[in-house]
């Protein structure tokens, strides 16, 4: 998620610097309004409301990047998005990889 900053004090082994992150698409959030916490805003590209979770593609507005992010359907439901909309996006839970990193 380019342009999304992580607080030190959550990773305190990591210097401040350029880091990988990696957040599941069932841990973003997803809201109409800014919550004045760390977000990113995105436009809704694509809507699939199969199954007990639906799939929602969105496309950042500063870096143009993809992200893919699942709602419940309840949550869906409750925002009522549609392609085009637009929404703040933040993690609820973050994996941060230093660049030195390797499996």
């Amino acid at each position: 998620m380019a342009g999304l900053e992580v607080s030190p004090s959550e990773y305190p082994d990591l210097e401040s610097k350029a880091a990988s992150i990696y957040v599941r698409p069932h841990e973003l959030q997803l809201e109409r309004t800014k919550n004045g916490g760390t977000s990113l805003e995105a436009k809704v590209v694509h809507v699939n409301p199969t199954g007990p979770r639906t799939k929602i593609e969105l496309r950042t507005l500063v870096s143009d990047q993809l992200i893919n992010a699942e709602l419940t359907a309840e949550r869906f439901a409750e925002l009522a998005l549609k392609s085009g909309d637009t929404v703040h996006v933040s993690p609820r839970r973050v994996r941060v990889f230093s660049p030195e990193y390797s499996i």
